[in-house]
């Protein structure tokens, strides 16, 4: 950071550091099941298209936004309408965001980042 620094570029890092974290993750649950060469993501998030490529790049799959970004809320909507045989109106697209080279540089700055701050106390 420096006098610089603006809200986007904080953003931005808070984003890309969600998707390293979330890296992180995925490759610990590989080790213990397979995963597949593409991931499903819902919530807010998924409706940022650029945090969505970077996390497609990141992690090398291809990433699924479905096209309701709450998925949770709509799973129960969905049960309601089945209890009501009500109609399920959802759209039938989803966004895929294919994986694109990923940013060696942008990965090691987060690994640096990381490894400095592992003993911090709050």
């Amino acid at each position: 950071m420096s006098l610089d620094t603006t809200s986007k570029d904080l953003v931005q890092a808070i984003l890309e550091g969600i998707a390293f974290r979330t890296s992180q993750v995925i490759d610990i649950m590989a080790k213990q099941i397979s995963i597949g060469n593409q991931i499903s993501i819902d919530g807010g998030m998924s409706t940022n298209p650029y945090f969505c490529q970077f996390l497609a790049n990141v992690l090398q799959k291809t990433i699924i936004v479905h096209p309701i970004a709450e998925q949770t809320a709509y799973g129960m909507a969905k049960m309601a309408m089945d209890f009501t045989n009500a109609n399920d109106a959802r759209p039938a697209y989803s966004q895929r965001y294919e994986p694109g080279a990923p940013d060696e540089e942008a990965k090691k700055k987060f690994a640096s980042g990381m490894s400095r701050s592992q003993n911090w106390r709050c």
